[in-house]
């Protein structure tokens, strides 16, 4: 998933890193208003790779910018 704007992530929070804009995982479950993924990889705005524990997330489709699914 790329995002429109980093996910936040409060000081001191370890599983989400700040600045994460691509994320990479398995999509859990979806609906009208979002997806839900198990977070594994997180990414910066030039594709560095962050530290962070696998967690899954909800992320609302307006903050969504593009999903890519691969088998």
């Amino acid at each position: 998933a790329y995002l429109n704007t980093p996910l936040y992530s409060p000081e001191g929070e370890k599983s989400i890193p700040a600045g994460a804009v691509a994320l990479s995982g398995n999509l859990v479950s979806r609906d009208s208003s979002g997806i839900h993924l198990q977070a594994s990889t997180y990414r910066n705005l030039r594709g560095k790779e962050l530290e962070g524990s696998p967690t899954t997330l909800f992320i609302p489709l307006h903050k969504i910018d593009h999903v890519q699914f691969a088998d």
